[in-house]
């Protein structure tokens, strides 16, 4: 299956969600409460921060990695942009940030996700986020435009440093609710 026809794919009538890998569509297991919550609370305090600047938060968002560009459409839990959206658009074009929540069932997939999308030009950081754990992992493009081999972890007491959009989450803020500790 081609992007094109992805998107202007019906999904198969269960109401399932699906990204495209490598010309396949494959579902997205549904997300547990505190994966629910975790997102929430980063797409609120993502979007109070921008909302005085040309730039957006968006939950879900499909985006297309570099390689094999025609046949996938990968679709991280957070991500941000600083081009504006039209309603036609179904793919968010020059994603600057994007967050991944990960959950046991599906971190196999999701990293595979990830580092797709480290193939995209306009990506200057990921944030990698524990669901069942309060830690988080920071990776920001170094300035020869290659990623770091490891991420910055920053633990239950930390906060999540953002350059790329001159923010910091406090992981007390993104856990809140949550029942981690």
């Amino acid at each position: 299956m081609s992007v094109e026809e992805f998107l202007a794919w019906p999904g198969d009538g269960t109401c399932t969600r699906f990204e495209l890998v490598n010309g396949q569509p494959r579902a997205m297991a549904p997300a547990s409460t505190v994966h629910g919550i975790i997102q929430g609370n980063i797409v609120r305090h993502l979007g109070n921060h921008l909302a005085p600047t040309a730039c957006s938060v968006a939950a879900e968002a499909g985006i297309k990695p570099v390689f094999d560009a025609r046949r996938n459409v990968r679709i991280p839990d957070i991500t941000v942009t600083c081009s504006e959206a039209t309603p036609r658009d179904h793919l968010v074009s020059e994603p600057l940030l994007i967050v991944e929540i990960l959950s046991p069932s599906n971190e196999d997939d999701t990293w595979e996700s990830i580092t797709a999308l480290a193939t995209v030009a306009s990506l200057r950081e990921i944030v990698v986020v524990q669901s069942e754990r309060m830690e988080a992992l920071v990776y920001t493009r170094l300035s020869d435009n290659n990623w770091p081999e490891q991420g910055v972890t920053v633990p239950a007491d930390g906060v999540v440093r953002l350059s790329s959009i001159d923010a910091e989450l406090k992981m007390s803020d993104i856990y809140l609710k949550t029942g981690l500790s």
